[in-house]
């Protein structure tokens, strides 16, 4: 694991949240990092989450440039929803990759999950949390992480680390 600057991880966030491929990740990375922090969540059209990203991005985490094994416990720990679905909270990516597999998931996030099977690209990393290191929960990025597990490659992340995180419920 190398250590990371927190403002990286926090513009790769943001850079997630509007580009839809990895060229244009690219351009929105490079635009974003010039840009005053404080604007970053505007840009990201995730101002109701402010919170969250200042405690991630701009507090105590300490953010880790790493890759994780596709076996690992990987848990939702943050959101209801997952994959655009209801009650998902404490759902593990095991049962959510056997949803996939079984086609119990939505078409539309199949069909996001194989293409970027198709062209699997290291940027934009995974955003992701532990506070244990055995027990991982993906802030952004599910499709990638179940495309990069689907084909048996380790997962590229930023993983913060913490005592504690204000996003987990």
């Amino acid at each position: 694991m190398k250590r990371i600057k927190n403002k990286l991880a926090g513009a790769t966030f943001i850079a997630r949240e509007i580009s839809k491929n990895p060229n244009e990740f690219k351009k929105n990375l490079k635009k974003i990092l010039e840009s005053p922090v404080k604007e970053w969540c505007k840009i990201g059209k995730c101002e109701e989450y402010q919170w969250s990203f200042d405690d991630l991005f701009l507090g105590r985490v300490r953010w880790y440039k790493t890759s994780i094994k596709p076996d690992s416990n990987i848990i939702n720990l943050i959101f209801d929803s997952l994959l655009n679905k209801k009650g998902c909270y404490k759902k593990t990516m095991k049962v959510t990759i056997k949803e996939y597999k079984n086609n119990k998931l939505k078409k539309k996030d199949k069909n996001i999950i194989n293409k970027i099977r198709k062209n699997l690209e290291t940027n934009p990393r995974i955003i992701a949390l532990t506070t244990d290191k055995k027990t991982i929960a993906i802030y952004d990025g599910w499709h990638t992480a179940m495309a990069f597990i689907l084909e048996n490659k380790k997962i590229p992340v930023y993983l913060g680390l913490a005592d504690s995180f204000k996003c987990y419920k």
